[in-house]
């Protein structure tokens, strides 16, 4: 103990300061922030690719209907087109691997423009895009 009279010294901090913690805190937060908007971003465009595949008239032949998707991330790895990609199917009929182009139609729904439908014997089946509307449907 000091002498009464002189001042007493806190004893020494160790750890970082109290602005480099919220710095910390600051950034965790803003990253976990933008994974929640990945993921939820991603599963929303899941739900539109998978409703565009369980419409088309290959895959309600031979998957039927779809009871699980999931995304071959290394497989769209390999593929150059930024709009193409790769789903294993779990059908009531059987099982495949759709590699297919989506286009967005509007902010709800995607479509498929091509590709193609592996199945478990090693044949393919083409993703062919729905016909165009003609204008004439449209008035």
């Amino acid at each position: 103990m000091p002498p009464p009279g002189l001042p007493t010294r806190s004893p020494p901090r160790n750890g970082l300061p109290a602005w480099a913690w919220l710095l910390i805190s600051g950034m965790l937060a803003l990253v976990l922030a933008v994974g929640s908007l990945v993921v939820w971003g991603w599963s929303i465009f899941v739900g539109q690719a998978r409703t565009a595949l369980a419409e088309h008239p290959a895959v309600i032949e031979h998957i039927g209907r779809i009871d699980g998707i999931s995304a071959d991330f290394v497989a769209m790895g390999a593929i150059d087109d930024d709009d193409t990609f790769v789903f294993r199917l779990r059908g009531s009929r059987g099982n495949g691997t759709a590699v297919a182009r989506f286009v967005s139609t509007n902010a709800d729904q995607e479509r498929i423009a091509g590709g193609t439908l592996r199945l478990p014997d090693g044949s393919s089946v083409p993703l062919d895009p729905p016909p165009a509307a003609d204008d004439d449907e449209l008035d």
